[in-house]
């Protein structure tokens, strides 16, 4: 399982300690496709450079996993991207800074958003989604729209009734 990790680098590094932790522990379940936004000394290569490598690793993805509790405009995009293709993302958030959350974010229920309180709570929280998210992908892979997972559990309800009812470039809007 390919794992696109977002977190901010342009808006602000005090993270990336952090940020270095969850990608461990994500290496566990699948190949982190941005292990570089751990690195306390990345700054980044051109804006080129930097959208065309991303926006390839988003596609890729097999899934999508954010920490937004620093404002990035670049994670805003990023989480942007996979939703118009179609990938399941995840979005963590330091209760400490739940306030600051942009509403473009948390007002999406396309987004599972979750707050943590510690960082071993937040890597729970990953490690008890990461298998929704892996029969999520094998639906996806399959064409399969049956709901995903149960109503009461209120994740993914319906590929289909997202608007995303398979994987890859394509954006496939739900018919009305």
């Amino acid at each position: 399982m390919n794992i696109y990790f977002c977190g901010s680098i342009k808006g602000g590094r005090q993270h990336a300690d952090w940020y270095a932790e969850l990608i461990a522990q994500m290496k566990k379940y699948g190949n982190v496709l941005t292990e570089h936004v751990g690195d306390v000394n990345y700054a980044g290569g051109s804006p080129q450079n930097v959208y065309v490598q991303d926006t390839d690793w988003l596609r890729q993805s097999d899934i999508v996993v954010a920490d937004v509790t620093v404002t990035s405009m670049g994670v805003g995009y990023e989480l942007a991207f996979a939703e118009a293709h179609g990938k399941p993302c995840l979005v963590l958030f330091d209760n400490k800074f739940a306030d600051k959350i942009s509403y473009m974010i948390s007002g999406n229920s396309y987004f599972k958003c979750f707050g943590y309180d510690s960082h071993q709570q937040a890597i729970e929280i990953f490690e008890g989604r990461i298998g929704d998210f892996r029969r999520i992908v094998r639906q996806l892979d399959l064409g399969d729209d049956r709901p995903v997972l149960s109503d009461d559990r209120r994740e993914f309800v319906h590929a289909a009734e997202r608007g995303h009812i398979r994987r890859g470039d394509e954006f496939c809007p739900h018919s009305p």
